[in-house]
């Protein structure tokens, strides 16, 4: 054990050197370049002699450099003559018991990428069932080929990636059979793996089983939701209702932080698909009620679901969390996703722009901006500009007379108080009104041009009707 910790140790640190080498190798001013190193089959021939050297960093950088190799097409004939991938196969399964586990574990990780290029050798996959199903095995070493069995089987439906799925599948149901027990760890990385075998039958209900058998131990849990997450992000089968309702269940009695993100992400992946064409009361209320938590995610994956089935209770909801209240623990960058998630509502309004609800939403939204932009209220630089062009993008369905307005009143603002969005607020005004209006003024002995407010205010005093439902000064 202590010597597979220095090796650990000794290959980690002969990484970080390999890498930092190669930066001081490349072009740079002032530096002579460093000499070509060997390619093609020289190269092979000498990293195949790495694999073979009885310490841990040679075999490290080797398995690394063949992993990039395996990325380019032209090495196919290299690849199949010094036959890598079987060679990476033997590596990672380890028969001889002469590998290090940090070594195994690099093997594993390029098998997983040899994956991604197309070229995962015959027998990866069986081995790495074996590597998994070692009680006596590394358990870093089973852990990365949990991680990697599932970007090895979930690519295809082959028969080999089948007998993974059963393989894995049947240590799952014997999890707490075995002696000794297979540890929590290792369990939670089966669950998320079995979630990348989307085209496997009966994957689903494995998922959705665990699920309601597991209870207490919520880092289980949660990766049974993240191995959920998973298939249905791959399979896209996410008409289930019966699903939507258990997550939205779980959001609202689970104590863990953790559980209830990952339903969150759950129940976005279902409603982003469109796989809940019906929204119930309920669903609304355990969003809106996720609205008021002091945790930044919670309340930026509740905004982001919520905006999804818009109403006027929804937007009174955005609204009201939107403005930083004394005493909140939530970050600028959630209340600006808060007011992305109110831009992002306003434009789902535009269909129905004529609709009284719908016009008064968005007199709600507006207003909402409106505060930001008071020069009264002391607000962050960030919120005001981000204000500035979400009214500059205002749709057209809606009036927008009070906008331009707003946005001159600010302007002659700006120009005084925080000329750093002063040039934002010019653009804002020339988008929506078409008009680009500027004068030159002596400013402290200086002649400075700048936006003439006095033409805007012009304008907008014999245009209005441009700026009404469905006009446009562009007309």
């Amino acid at each position: 054990m202590k010597r597979a910790l220095t090796l650990w140790v000794a290959g980690s640190l002969f990484l970080l050197a390999v890498a930092a080498a190669g930066e001081r190798g490349g072009s740079g001013s002032g530096g002579a370049s460093a000499p070509a190193g060997p390619t093609g089959r020289d190269l092979f021939s000498r990293l195949m002699r790495d694999l073979a050297d009885p310490f841990d960093p040679p075999q490290l950088a080797a398995i690394q450099q063949l992993s990039q190799q395996g990325a380019n097409q032209t090495n196919d004939a290299l690849f199949a003559e010094f036959k890598v991938g079987e060679k990476l196969v033997e590596i990672a399964e380890d028969a001889k018991m002469d590998r290090s586990p940090v070594v195994r574990t690099e093997a594993i990780k390029a098998l997983s990428r040899l994956a991604n290029a197309g070229k995962a050798p015959t027998g990866a996959i069986d081995v790495i069932v074996r590597v998994i199903e070692d009680k006596g095995g590394d358990i870093r070493v089973r852990q990365e080929a949990l991680t990697t069995i599932a970007d090895l089987g979930g690519r295809e439906n082959s028969k080999g990636a089948t007998d993974a799925f059963n393989a894995l599948k049947k240590l799952w149901q014997n999890r707490a059979k075995t002696t000794p027990p297979l540890p929590q760890l290792l369990q939670i990385r089966l669950i998320e793996a079995l979630g990348g075998f989307a085209r496997q039958e009966g994957v689903k209900k494995i998922l959705t089983d665990a699920l309601k058998e597991v209870r207490g131990a919520d880092e289980l849990r949660a990766g049974i939701l993240r191995g959920l997450g998973r298939y249905l992000d791959l399979s896209q089968d996410t008409k289930d209702k019966e699903l939507l309702s258990e997550m939205l269940k779980l959001i609202r009695e689970t104590k863990s932080a953790e559980v209830k993100l990952e339903a969150i992400r759950v129940t976005d992946i279902v409603l982003a698909s469109g796989g809940a064409a019906e929204i119930s009361p309920s669903t609304k209320s355990a969003l809106k009620e996720l609205l008021k938590s002091s945790t930044d995610e919670e309340v930026q994956m509740a905004a982001r679901l919520l905006v999804r089935m818009l109403d006027a209770e929804v937007v009174t909801a955005l609204l009201e969390t939107a403005v930083p209240k004394e005493g909140s623990t939530l970050s600028v960058p959630t209340y600006q996703k808060l007011n992305q998630a109110l831009a992002a509502s306003l434009k789902m309004l535009r269909a129905n722009a004529g609709r009284e609800d719908a016009k008064g939403m968005a007199v709600k939204i507006r207003d909402h901006f409106f505060v930001i932009l008071d020069p009264r209220a002391k607000w962050p630089v960030s919120f005001r500009r981000e204000a500035i062009v979400i009214l500059k993008d205002w749709p057209n369905e809606f009036d927008r007379s009070e906008i331009v307005k707003t946005l001159i009143d600010f302007l002659e603002y700006a120009l005084a108080k925080e000329p750093d969005l002063a040039t934002d607020v010019e653009d804002a005004l020339t988008w929506q009104t078409n008009q680009k209006y500027r004068v030159r003024k002596d400013v402290q002995g200086k002649m400075i041009e700048m936006a003439d407010i006095e033409q805007f205010k012009g304008w907008l005093e014999k245009n209005k009707d441009k700026l009404a439902p469905g006009k446009t000064p562009y007309e």
